[in-house]
Protein backbone atom coordinates (compact mmCIF):
# COMPACT_ATOMS: atom_id res chain seq x y z
CA UNK A 1 0.00 0.00 0.00
CA UNK A 2 1.46 3.68 -0.71
CA UNK A 3 1.18 6.26 1.85
CA UNK A 4 -0.94 8.91 1.17
CA UNK A 5 0.07 12.64 1.42
CA UNK A 6 -2.45 14.26 3.30
CA UNK A 7 -2.65 18.28 2.69
CA UNK A 8 -4.21 20.66 5.32
CA UNK A 9 -7.67 21.49 4.91
CA UNK A 10 -8.57 25.12 3.76
CA UNK A 11 -9.02 26.04 7.60
CA UNK A 12 -5.61 24.55 8.36
CA UNK A 13 -4.17 26.81 6.12
CA UNK A 14 -6.07 29.66 6.89
CA UNK A 15 -4.56 29.52 10.45
CA UNK A 16 -1.32 29.01 9.38
CA UNK A 17 -1.30 32.06 7.03
CA UNK A 18 -2.66 33.93 9.61
CA UNK A 19 -0.17 33.65 11.91
CA UNK A 20 2.23 33.57 9.43
CA UNK A 21 0.80 37.37 8.85
CA UNK A 22 0.89 38.02 12.35
CA UNK A 23 4.66 37.48 12.68
CA UNK A 24 5.38 39.02 9.45
CA UNK A 25 3.16 42.33 10.60
CA UNK A 26 5.20 42.32 14.27
CA UNK A 27 8.55 42.75 12.22
CA UNK A 28 7.32 45.16 10.25
CA UNK A 29 6.44 47.34 13.37
CA UNK A 30 9.35 46.67 14.48
CA UNK A 31 8.89 46.81 18.54
CA UNK A 32 11.93 47.68 20.56
CA UNK A 33 13.00 44.58 21.02
CA UNK A 34 12.27 43.62 17.57
CA UNK A 35 14.05 47.14 16.06
CA UNK A 36 17.07 46.54 18.85
CA UNK A 37 17.27 42.84 17.48
CA UNK A 38 17.68 43.99 13.79
CA UNK A 39 20.30 46.52 14.75
CA UNK A 40 22.68 43.74 16.70
CA UNK A 41 21.61 41.16 14.24
CA UNK A 42 23.11 44.07 11.54
CA UNK A 43 26.21 45.19 13.30
CA UNK A 44 26.52 41.11 13.88
CA UNK A 45 26.05 40.36 10.29
CA UNK A 46 28.56 43.40 9.09
CA UNK A 47 31.09 42.62 11.79
CA UNK A 48 31.66 39.01 10.13
CA UNK A 49 30.59 40.16 6.43
CA UNK A 50 33.54 43.07 7.13
CA UNK A 51 35.91 40.66 8.57
CA UNK A 52 35.62 38.21 5.79
CA UNK A 53 35.86 40.48 2.87
CA UNK A 54 39.37 41.95 4.10
CA UNK A 55 40.50 38.41 4.78
CA UNK A 56 38.90 37.21 1.27
CA UNK A 57 41.10 40.73 0.23
CA UNK A 58 44.50 39.53 1.37
CA UNK A 59 44.09 36.74 -1.67
CA UNK A 60 44.19 39.45 -3.92
CA UNK A 61 46.12 42.78 -2.54
CA UNK A 62 48.35 43.07 -0.52
CA UNK A 63 48.69 43.66 3.33
CA UNK A 64 49.84 46.77 2.46
CA UNK A 65 47.26 47.41 0.27
CA UNK A 66 44.89 46.27 2.95
CA UNK A 67 46.39 48.56 5.42
CA UNK A 68 46.74 51.81 2.99
CA UNK A 69 42.95 51.39 2.16
CA UNK A 70 41.77 51.17 5.98
CA UNK A 71 43.35 54.47 6.81
CA UNK A 72 41.75 56.02 3.75
CA UNK A 73 38.20 54.85 4.74
CA UNK A 74 39.51 55.67 8.40
CA UNK A 75 40.06 59.03 7.06
CA UNK A 76 36.72 59.39 4.94
CA UNK A 77 34.74 57.92 8.26
CA UNK A 78 35.88 61.01 9.94
CA UNK A 79 35.04 63.58 7.76
CA UNK A 80 32.02 62.32 7.25
CA UNK A 81 31.42 62.04 10.41
CA UNK A 82 32.49 65.75 11.13
CA UNK A 83 29.92 66.77 8.58
CA UNK A 84 26.83 65.47 9.98
CA UNK A 85 26.56 67.76 12.71
CA UNK A 86 24.84 66.20 14.59
CA UNK A 87 21.73 65.52 12.29
CA UNK A 88 21.67 61.73 12.83
CA UNK A 89 20.81 62.41 16.12
CA UNK A 90 18.49 64.94 15.61
CA UNK A 91 16.63 62.72 12.98
CA UNK A 92 16.71 59.75 15.49
CA UNK A 93 14.99 61.93 18.58
CA UNK A 94 12.60 64.05 16.67
CA UNK A 95 11.46 62.45 13.68
CA UNK A 96 9.04 60.23 15.88
CA UNK A 97 7.31 63.01 16.39
CA UNK A 98 7.97 65.31 13.29
CA UNK A 99 4.16 64.61 12.15
CA UNK A 100 3.80 66.64 8.99
CA UNK A 101 7.47 67.71 9.16
CA UNK A 102 9.25 64.33 8.69
CA UNK A 103 9.50 64.34 5.05
CA UNK A 104 10.99 68.32 5.27
CA UNK A 105 13.17 67.11 8.55
CA UNK A 106 14.54 64.10 6.69
CA UNK A 107 15.48 65.88 3.17
CA UNK A 108 16.99 68.79 5.08
CA UNK A 109 19.57 66.18 7.26
CA UNK A 110 20.60 64.18 4.33
CA UNK A 111 21.14 67.25 2.33
CA UNK A 112 23.38 69.87 4.55
CA UNK A 113 25.82 66.80 5.63
CA UNK A 114 25.98 65.65 1.64
CA UNK A 115 26.50 68.77 0.70
CA UNK A 116 29.38 69.90 3.29
CA UNK A 117 31.10 66.32 2.78
CA UNK A 118 31.51 67.45 -0.28
CA UNK A 119 32.93 70.62 0.67
CA UNK A 120 34.91 68.92 3.12
CA UNK A 121 36.45 66.01 1.14
CA UNK A 122 39.34 67.74 -0.03
CA UNK A 123 40.74 67.73 3.22
CA UNK A 124 41.92 64.94 3.10
CA UNK A 125 44.67 66.52 1.30
CA UNK A 126 45.38 68.62 4.07
CA UNK A 127 46.04 66.49 7.47
CA UNK A 128 47.57 63.01 8.36
CA UNK A 129 45.73 60.97 5.64
CA UNK A 130 47.19 63.09 3.03
CA UNK A 131 50.51 61.06 2.96
CA UNK A 132 48.65 58.39 2.56
CA UNK A 133 46.10 59.42 -0.15
CA UNK A 134 49.33 60.02 -1.94
CA UNK A 135 50.69 56.56 -1.95
CA UNK A 136 48.05 55.52 -4.13
CA UNK A 137 49.32 54.17 -7.10
CA UNK A 138 47.29 55.91 -10.73
CA UNK A 139 45.87 58.45 -12.37
CA UNK A 140 45.73 61.27 -9.96
CA UNK A 141 42.76 62.52 -10.78
CA UNK A 142 41.23 59.12 -10.27
CA UNK A 143 42.65 58.92 -6.88
CA UNK A 144 41.13 61.87 -5.32
CA UNK A 145 37.83 60.99 -7.07
CA UNK A 146 36.71 58.03 -5.49
CA UNK A 147 38.08 59.47 -1.58
CA UNK A 148 35.36 62.44 -2.48
CA UNK A 149 32.62 59.81 -3.81
CA UNK A 150 33.29 57.76 -0.30
CA UNK A 151 33.24 60.69 2.19
CA UNK A 152 29.77 62.31 0.25
CA UNK A 153 28.24 58.54 0.37
CA UNK A 154 29.17 58.20 4.02
CA UNK A 155 27.61 60.96 5.03
CA UNK A 156 24.31 60.33 3.47
CA UNK A 157 24.54 56.48 4.57
CA UNK A 158 24.59 58.08 8.10
CA UNK A 159 21.94 59.48 7.90
CA UNK A 160 19.85 57.46 6.07
CA UNK A 161 20.86 54.57 9.11
CA UNK A 162 19.28 57.09 11.23
CA UNK A 163 15.61 57.80 9.23
CA UNK A 164 15.65 53.84 9.24
CA UNK A 165 15.93 53.30 13.06
CA UNK A 166 14.01 56.55 14.41
CA UNK A 167 11.13 54.78 11.79
CA UNK A 168 11.74 51.57 13.56
CA UNK A 169 12.88 50.22 10.06
CA UNK A 170 15.70 48.30 11.27
CA UNK A 171 15.32 45.74 8.87
CA UNK A 172 16.23 48.15 5.94
CA UNK A 173 19.40 49.13 7.63
CA UNK A 174 20.22 45.04 8.04
CA UNK A 175 19.20 44.21 4.45
CA UNK A 176 20.91 46.93 2.68
CA UNK A 177 24.32 46.51 5.04
CA UNK A 178 24.19 42.64 3.39
CA UNK A 179 23.40 44.38 0.18
CA UNK A 180 26.44 46.72 0.30
CA UNK A 181 28.60 43.91 1.45
CA UNK A 182 27.38 41.73 -1.40
CA UNK A 183 28.62 44.35 -3.84
CA UNK A 184 31.90 44.52 -2.76
CA UNK A 185 32.92 40.85 -2.37
CA UNK A 186 31.65 40.94 -6.37
CA UNK A 187 33.93 43.78 -7.31
CA UNK A 188 37.03 42.12 -5.30
CA UNK A 189 38.56 39.99 -8.56
CA UNK A 190 37.72 42.54 -11.32
CA UNK A 191 39.52 45.18 -9.29
CA UNK A 192 42.46 43.36 -8.48
CA UNK A 193 45.22 44.47 -11.06
CA UNK A 194 44.63 48.41 -9.36
CA UNK A 195 46.10 46.86 -6.09
CA UNK A 196 45.41 49.67 -3.18
CA UNK A 197 43.37 52.10 -5.87
CA UNK A 198 41.23 49.07 -6.67
CA UNK A 199 41.03 47.81 -3.10
CA UNK A 200 39.40 51.91 -2.25
CA UNK A 201 37.23 51.47 -5.50
CA UNK A 202 35.56 48.18 -4.13
CA UNK A 203 35.00 49.81 -0.81
CA UNK A 204 33.86 53.00 -2.48
CA UNK A 205 31.12 50.86 -4.45
CA UNK A 206 29.96 49.33 -1.58
CA UNK A 207 28.72 52.54 -0.35
CA UNK A 208 27.22 53.76 -3.53
CA UNK A 209 25.01 50.28 -3.51
CA UNK A 210 24.08 51.11 0.35
CA UNK A 211 23.07 54.56 -1.03
CA UNK A 212 21.01 53.02 -3.61
CA UNK A 213 19.32 50.39 -1.43
CA UNK A 214 18.82 53.33 1.12
CA UNK A 215 16.58 55.31 -1.20
CA UNK A 216 13.48 54.08 0.21
CA UNK A 217 14.44 56.92 3.37
CA UNK A 218 13.00 59.15 1.62
CA UNK A 219 9.51 58.39 0.47
CA UNK A 220 6.74 60.26 1.44
CA UNK A 221 5.36 58.80 4.39
CA UNK A 222 2.21 59.16 5.90
CA UNK A 223 2.10 62.33 8.20
CA UNK A 224 0.89 61.17 11.71
CA UNK A 225 -0.46 63.84 14.09
CA UNK A 226 2.30 65.76 15.84
CA UNK A 227 2.87 64.46 19.50
CA UNK A 228 3.99 67.99 20.79
CA UNK A 229 6.00 70.98 19.04
CA UNK A 230 9.30 71.15 18.84
CA UNK A 231 11.50 74.39 19.07
CA UNK A 232 13.89 75.01 16.64
CA UNK A 233 16.28 76.13 19.85
CA UNK A 234 15.82 72.74 20.94
CA UNK A 235 16.54 70.98 18.28
CA UNK A 236 20.02 73.25 17.57
CA UNK A 237 20.69 72.31 21.45
CA UNK A 238 20.42 68.95 20.97
CA UNK A 239 21.87 68.29 17.39
CA UNK A 240 25.19 70.59 18.91
CA UNK A 241 25.25 68.64 21.76
CA UNK A 242 25.23 65.23 20.48
CA UNK A 243 27.39 66.00 17.50
CA UNK A 244 30.34 67.52 19.93
CA UNK A 245 30.09 64.37 22.80
CA UNK A 246 29.38 61.61 19.88
CA UNK A 247 32.59 63.18 17.90
CA UNK A 248 34.89 63.63 21.21
CA UNK A 249 33.89 59.79 21.53
CA UNK A 250 34.38 58.39 18.47
CA UNK A 251 36.79 60.67 16.78
CA UNK A 252 40.38 59.50 18.37
CA UNK A 253 39.94 55.97 17.33
CA UNK A 254 39.65 56.66 13.38
CA UNK A 255 42.73 58.62 13.90
CA UNK A 256 44.83 55.17 14.89
CA UNK A 257 44.74 53.43 11.49
CA UNK A 258 45.92 56.55 9.83
CA UNK A 259 48.54 57.02 12.12
CA UNK A 260 49.97 53.65 11.92
CA UNK A 261 49.75 53.71 8.06
CA UNK A 262 51.93 57.23 8.10
CA UNK A 263 53.79 57.04 11.06
CA UNK A 264 54.81 53.04 11.27
CA UNK A 265 53.98 50.96 7.72
CA UNK A 266 51.28 50.24 5.81
CA UNK A 267 51.71 46.67 6.69
CA UNK A 268 50.95 47.53 10.18
CA UNK A 269 48.13 49.22 9.74
CA UNK A 270 47.15 46.57 7.57
CA UNK A 271 47.64 43.65 10.70
CA UNK A 272 45.93 46.20 12.98
CA UNK A 273 42.94 46.51 10.89
CA UNK A 274 42.07 42.78 11.26
CA UNK A 275 42.51 43.74 15.02
CA UNK A 276 40.45 46.12 15.10
CA UNK A 277 37.61 44.90 12.57
CA UNK A 278 37.42 41.99 15.66
CA UNK A 279 36.86 44.39 18.01
CA UNK A 280 34.77 46.78 16.13
CA UNK A 281 32.11 44.70 16.56
CA UNK A 282 31.73 45.43 19.73
CA UNK A 283 32.01 48.90 19.94
CA UNK A 284 29.33 48.89 17.45
CA UNK A 285 26.97 47.01 19.25
CA UNK A 286 26.81 49.81 22.14
CA UNK A 287 25.36 52.54 19.55
CA UNK A 288 23.08 50.26 18.12
CA UNK A 289 21.64 49.15 20.95
CA UNK A 290 21.16 52.66 22.43
CA UNK A 291 20.06 54.03 19.27
CA UNK A 292 17.29 51.51 19.50
CA UNK A 293 16.33 52.59 23.02
CA UNK A 294 15.92 56.12 22.34
CA UNK A 295 13.89 56.15 19.45
CA UNK A 296 11.40 53.92 22.01
CA UNK A 297 11.86 56.32 24.57
CA UNK A 298 10.69 59.01 22.62
CA UNK A 299 7.61 57.45 21.82
CA UNK A 300 7.29 55.74 25.36
CA UNK A 301 8.77 58.42 27.81
CA UNK A 302 7.17 56.67 31.00
CA UNK A 303 10.24 53.76 30.54
CA UNK A 304 11.30 53.14 34.01
CA UNK A 305 14.88 54.38 35.28
CA UNK A 306 15.54 50.73 37.20
CA UNK A 307 14.46 48.92 33.91
CA UNK A 308 17.22 51.14 31.44
CA UNK A 309 19.70 50.27 34.01
CA UNK A 310 19.32 46.80 33.74
CA UNK A 311 19.57 46.07 29.99
CA UNK A 312 22.33 48.69 30.27
CA UNK A 313 24.16 45.89 32.61
CA UNK A 314 23.10 43.43 30.32
CA UNK A 315 24.29 44.91 27.31
CA UNK A 316 27.48 45.16 28.92
CA UNK A 317 27.58 42.06 30.17
CA UNK A 318 26.49 40.12 26.41
CA UNK A 319 29.45 42.03 25.19
CA UNK A 320 32.11 41.01 27.43
CA UNK A 321 31.28 37.27 26.35
CA UNK A 322 31.37 38.31 22.97
CA UNK A 323 35.10 39.31 23.65
CA UNK A 324 35.92 35.92 24.92
CA UNK A 325 33.99 34.25 22.18
CA UNK A 326 35.78 36.70 19.63
CA UNK A 327 39.49 36.32 21.35
CA UNK A 328 38.81 31.89 21.61
CA UNK A 329 37.84 31.73 17.83
CA UNK A 330 40.03 33.65 15.96
CA UNK A 331 43.44 33.56 18.38
CA UNK A 332 44.09 30.28 17.12
CA UNK A 333 43.15 30.43 12.94
CA UNK A 334 44.47 33.44 12.28
CA UNK A 335 47.30 31.77 11.17
CA UNK A 336 45.00 30.23 8.71
CA UNK A 337 42.80 33.06 7.55
CA UNK A 338 45.89 35.77 6.62
CA UNK A 339 48.23 35.27 4.42
CA UNK A 340 50.66 38.21 6.42
CA UNK A 341 50.26 39.78 9.37
CA UNK A 342 48.92 37.24 11.40
CA UNK A 343 51.36 37.39 14.55
CA UNK A 344 50.89 40.90 15.11
CA UNK A 345 47.06 40.63 14.53
CA UNK A 346 47.66 38.17 17.67
CA UNK A 347 49.52 40.93 19.30
CA UNK A 348 47.03 43.48 19.06
CA UNK A 349 43.35 41.72 19.46
CA UNK A 350 43.67 40.93 23.72
CA UNK A 351 43.75 44.89 24.43
CA UNK A 352 41.64 45.56 21.64
CA UNK A 353 38.77 43.72 22.70
CA UNK A 354 39.14 44.88 26.71
CA UNK A 355 39.57 48.29 25.31
CA UNK A 356 36.32 47.42 23.84
CA UNK A 357 34.06 46.09 26.22
CA UNK A 358 35.56 49.79 28.68
CA UNK A 359 34.29 51.25 25.93
CA UNK A 360 30.72 49.66 25.73
CA UNK A 361 30.64 51.55 29.29
CA UNK A 362 31.90 54.51 28.63
CA UNK A 363 29.19 54.85 25.14
CA UNK A 364 26.26 53.94 27.15
CA UNK A 365 27.39 56.08 30.03
CA UNK A 366 27.23 58.90 27.41
CA UNK A 367 23.68 58.03 26.32
CA UNK A 368 22.45 57.80 29.86
CA UNK A 369 23.74 61.38 30.42
CA UNK A 370 22.09 62.57 27.30
CA UNK A 371 18.95 61.10 27.65
CA UNK A 372 18.54 63.08 31.13
CA UNK A 373 19.72 66.38 29.84
CA UNK A 374 22.60 66.38 31.98
CA UNK A 375 24.43 68.14 28.75
CA UNK A 376 27.00 69.94 30.59
CA UNK A 377 28.40 67.06 32.43
CA UNK A 378 27.93 64.71 29.63
CA UNK A 379 30.69 67.43 27.23
CA UNK A 380 32.91 67.01 30.27
CA UNK A 381 32.93 63.62 30.11
CA UNK A 382 33.21 62.38 26.93
CA UNK A 383 35.37 65.48 26.55
CA UNK A 384 38.15 64.08 29.58
CA UNK A 385 37.66 60.49 27.71
CA UNK A 386 38.09 62.18 24.12
CA UNK A 387 41.49 64.11 25.40
CA UNK A 388 43.07 60.61 27.28
CA UNK A 389 42.18 58.79 24.00
CA UNK A 390 44.29 60.98 21.88
CA UNK A 391 47.20 61.81 23.85
CA UNK A 392 47.92 58.68 25.39
CA UNK A 393 48.68 56.86 22.10
CA UNK A 394 50.09 59.86 21.07
CA UNK A 395 52.55 59.90 23.87
CA UNK A 396 52.69 55.97 23.95
CA UNK A 397 53.00 55.58 20.19
CA UNK A 398 56.69 56.43 19.67
CA UNK A 399 58.20 54.01 21.91
CA UNK A 400 56.30 51.24 21.79
CA UNK A 401 55.05 51.09 17.91
CA UNK A 402 51.38 49.70 17.19
CA UNK A 403 51.45 48.46 20.81
CA UNK A 404 51.75 51.39 22.53
CA UNK A 405 49.20 53.27 20.74
CA UNK A 406 46.54 50.12 21.92
CA UNK A 407 47.87 50.67 25.40
CA UNK A 408 46.92 54.47 25.30
CA UNK A 409 43.55 53.60 23.93
CA UNK A 410 43.27 51.31 27.11
CA UNK A 411 43.93 53.47 29.77
CA UNK A 412 41.53 56.31 27.83
CA UNK A 413 38.84 53.64 28.09
CA UNK A 414 39.90 52.76 31.85
CA UNK A 415 39.36 56.54 32.86
CA UNK A 416 35.96 56.68 31.40
CA UNK A 417 34.90 53.14 33.11
CA UNK A 418 35.79 54.58 36.51
CA UNK A 419 34.52 57.85 35.36
CA UNK A 420 31.38 56.55 34.90
CA UNK A 421 31.29 54.67 38.10
CA UNK A 422 31.35 58.14 40.12
CA UNK A 423 29.17 60.44 37.61
CA UNK A 424 26.35 60.20 38.44
CA UNK A 425 22.87 60.23 36.02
Amino acid sequence: MHAQIRFPNSSTSNEIRRALQRVFHQIRTASLATNTALLFANTLIGSILGVTFWVVATRFYTLSAVGLVSAIVAGSTLIATLSNLGFSAVIIRYLPVAGKHELHLCAVSSLVPGLLALVAAPVLSLFPVAQVVRDLNGPPVVAALIPMVLVVGMAVMFVQDAIFIARHQARLVLLRGIGSALARFVLLVPCASLDALGLLTVFTGGVVVSLVLGVSAWRTPRPADTVAPVAIKDMVVYAGTNYASGLLSQAPQMLYPILIAARVSHAAAGAFNFAWMASALLTALAPAAANALLAQLVRTPTESSHRIRNMIRAIVAVIAVLACLIFIALYPVAGLLLREGAGDMRAFLPLLLVSAVLFTVVRLKSMVLGLRSHLRMLLVFNGVVAFSAVVLPLLLLPHFGVLGLELGWFLSQLIGALLALFVKD
